[in-house]
């Protein structure tokens, strides 16, 4: 059986790259989870992904599956699947759309009594999910031991959890010597400067690390399904939120406006609509700033 199940996970890998010829997107993700929690996990991911489909307009129905892969006395680990049908989508917007699912099913496993992984890791997949499961401090101390463990920074180079957090000093072969140039660059952009051959950087301190602005994002995110206002929010300000949201997830809104007995889809079209030609940074910057000014009146 352990053969076959090595057999079968080798032929995965390849089943997701003939899926992708039919615009098939797909992942495999998992989870561990206590037994007093394991019961609502996969209904809790189905539920999430499905809602979020069919608020995206992605063609057909998503493709979940679930198995139980090993047990433990404190629970169980789900291994899960996932695949998407992106038929007639352009490539940014496929990515964005399964992205966006993929998150989706993460976070419906934490809400639900799952963790962040089994044995998988962290990396920069799961990264924004990271700061939700970890206490400030406890995050502080892992990056000191890394930071100490691995000065410069050669175990999982830049594929850790806090890839993007601080900037990596690179150095090319091609300028070794006194008059050696180096480029300091953010993590995202080291196409032009990074030479995977003999080449090395060295993190700078990151203990204390600005985080990104999509992490912030993420954040906020996380903040208004968490946050319970004291006062009654007008609809006007949660209108805001949606359009600049929906705009960040869906670009520009292609869709006719409802007519007018639906008084509801109509605001809604409209508050995404006042958004129209804003990119995703300029969304993400001004979801933050309006959802911090809503926490300061409405706590």
């Amino acid at each position: 059986s352990g053969e076959a199940g090595y057999a079968l996970t080798f032929a995965i890998a390849y089943l997701r790259d003939l899926a992708l010829d039919y615009r098939i997107l797909s992942e495999s993700m998992e989870t561990m989870v206590p037994w007093s929690a394991i019961s609502r996990v996969w209904p809790a991911v189905v539920s999430a992904v499905n809602h979020e489909h069919r608020k995206l307009n992605v063609p057909g129905k998503p493709f979940l599956s679930c198995r139980m892969t090993q047990l433990y006395d404190e629970g169980g680990v789900l291994y899960m699947y996932m695949a998407v049908c992106t038929g007639g989508l352009s490539p940014e917007r496929a990515l964005e759309a399964f992205e966006h699912l993929e998150h989706t099913a993460r976070q419906a496993v934490l809400e639900a009594g799952g963790c962040l992984s089994h044995h998988h890791g962290v990396g920069k997949l799961r990264a924004p999910l990271l700061a939700s499961t970890q206490a400030p401090e406890f995050t502080n101390v892992l990056r000191r031991l890394k930071s100490a463990v691995d000065p410069q920074n050669v175990l999982g180079a830049r594929n850790g959890p806090w890839t993007h957090a601080g900037k990596l000093r690179t150095q090319r072969p091609d300028q070794q010597g006194d008059k050696m140039a180096e480029a300091c660059v953010e993590p995202g952009a080291l196409a032009e400067t990074f030479v995977e051959k003999d080449s090395c950087f060295e993190p700078e301190s990151d203990a204390t690390a600005e985080p990104s602005l999509k992490e912030k994002y993420d954040e906020a995110l996380n903040t208004v399904k968490t946050w319970e206002p004291s006062k009654t929010i007008p609809t006007d300000r949660r209108l805001i939120l949606y359009g600049l949201f929906t705009q960040e997830a869906k670009g520009d809104v292609q869709e006719s406006r409802p007519g007018m007995l639906n008084y509801e889809g109509r605001k809604k079209w409209d508050a995404w609509n006042e958004n129209k030609g804003k990119d995703k940074e300029t969304c993400q910057k001004e979801y933050i700033e309006e959802l911090g000014k809503q926490v300061k009146e409405f706590s």
